[in-house]
């Protein structure tokens, strides 16, 4: 009697966590309009019902204080880390090893942001087109206009992506941007002229809608940290490259901080301020992966670890 009770209650949780679990699913696939063939969906099920196990596992060492960003479910639950790193073409250099920084409470008050300025515009999504760095530097670009004009403006990415002459979605130099915008012959249409659309076209830019900017004098350097806070403040959002991996697929909240991580970048973000979170000190970065993902579209990452931590002193672009 009591072996039949016992299995029935097993077997009881385990239809309540496997029901959980399908129903998980049919909200991520609502949520993120996701459409499967037939051929994939138990496969990419699969996937999901590990990717919950990887955020539950690493949710509870964050609950502990272990480690200091949260995982969640965002619109690339569907992906494992290999799949991703190569959709976004994140290709890892060598790793190097990093202490934890935060075993001594940061006392730092400072504090930027210059989204809250009304310097960046909305969280944009750049699809599987390989185009970090043509948003990043159009996040430069839009910031420089607010600092002259003191108005927010969305410029179109998709602009550049079909009227640049390479082939755009498979990354590039954020110099290149300004370089070509910098030619009177060239210029940018806002992104309600030019609507996004994911994926390289013909060229219809309308010169009559060109954007007035000012872009002769732009720096693309390295610089370390220090000289990053005092440019950021200076000249308003930046470029930046920066070392990301297949975790970033399930970054939810908290400052990013992983002891393994290369310190050669694969993806060029806009840095757009600074802070302490719980006595943690971050950068706060505006992404390209829309708004369902990490923080509303941002990720805060670890500032004042190490020289070059992710790469990120290895490339900074800003407009004086």
């Amino acid at each position: 009697m009591y072996l039949k009770i016992w299995v029935l209650l097993i077997f009881t949780i385990s239809s309540s966590a496997s029901s959980s679990i399908e129903e998980q699913w049919e909200k991520f696939k609502a949520d993120f309009n996701k459409k499967y063939e037939d051929d994939l969906a138990n496969s990419t099920f699969a996937v999901f019902k590990k990717n919950l196990q990887e955020i539950e596992d690493h949710n509870k060492l964050y609950e502990k204080g272990l480690v200091t960003y949260k995982k969640g479910v965002t619109k690339f639950a569907d992906l494992t880390a290999e799949e991703f790193i190569k959709i976004y073409k994140l290709h890892q250099g060598e790793l190097s090893q990093y202490e934890n920084p935060f075993k001594i409470p940061s006392n730092s008050t400072e504090y930027l942001n210059w989204k809250e300025k009304g310097a960046v515009s909305k969280v944009k999504d750049q699809g599987i087109c390989g185009a970090c760095w043509i948003f990043s530097a159009v996040g430069v670009v839009e910031g420089n206009y607010f600092r002259k004009n003191n108005k927010t403006i969305t410029l179109s990415e998709q602009n550049l992506i079909d009227c640049l002459p390479q082939e755009t979605c498979q990354g590039g130099y954020p110099p290149m941007v300004l370089e070509y915008l910098r030619n009177e012959n060239n210029g940018i249409n806002t992104a309600e002229d030019y609507p996004h659309k994911g994926m390289k076209g013909a060229c219809r830019y309308e010169k009559s809608k060109k954007v007035k900017l000012d872009l002769h004098n732009f720096t693309a350097t390295v610089c370390n940290e220090e000289e990053l806070k005092e440019n950021l403040e200076k000249y308003g959002p930046m470029t930046i490259a920066i070392s990301a991996n297949g975790n970033w697929r399930l970054y939810e909240s908290g400052v990013w901080f992983e002891k393994s991580c290369s310190s050669w970048p694969n993806h060029a973000v806009l840095l757009v301020g600074y802070g302490t979170d719980n006595g943690r000190d971050y950068w706060l970065i505006k992404n390209s992966y829309g708004k369902e993902w990490g923080l509303n579209g941002y990720i805060k990452i670890a500032r004042n670890v190490n020289d070059n931590y992710c790469g990120i002193e290895m490339f900074t672009m800003y407009i004086e």
